[in-house]
């Protein structure tokens, strides 16, 4: 049985993390749950709570980066990671920065070549005096 993210108004099953263990960082992620959980004020996080990546902004993950270009396969969320996206909706900018659709999901082989196929596109040889090649943009 998949587990969806907890947060108000979001039931994503894709991309989500674990509640942390540190005490701390627990309670933070349970404060940010409960202030949009009014029905509930005293709303507890079970074992199988969890929340999505529409919830967190970018610098929360140590690999980002990597992850969107198709470089990691996993996203790794920074120890000390707190949630602060409240809203999703279908025009929240956060969404549309980390929603991906299910029709453009590429597998990370497919991205590099793709990518490679773009700097072929844009580096065209050109040959100069003797054997050297020289590469310039168009």
């Amino acid at each position: 049985m998949p587990n969806y993210c907890v947060a108000f108004g979001c039931s994503s099953e894709n991309n989500i993390f674990k509640w942390p263990k540190d005490g701390k960082i627990a309670k933070l992620w349970t404060t940010f749950v409960r202030t949009k959980r009014k029905e509930v004020p005293e709303w507890k996080p079970s074992s199988s709570s969890v929340l999505c990546i529409r919830h967190f902004t970018s610098d929360s993950f140590t690999n980002y980066g990597q992850w969107q270009c198709g470089y990691a396969k996993v996203l790794c969320k920074k120890s000390d990671a707190v949630p602060t996206i409240h809203t999703v909706s279908k025009s929240s900018t956060q969404e549309q920065a980390f929603a991906v659709p299910e029709t453009t999901k590429i597998t990370p082989r497919e991205a590099r070549v793709a990518r490679r196929e773009i700097v072929k596109d844009v580096l065209t040889p050109v040959m100069s005096e003797g054997t050297a090649v020289l590469f310039k943009l168009r």
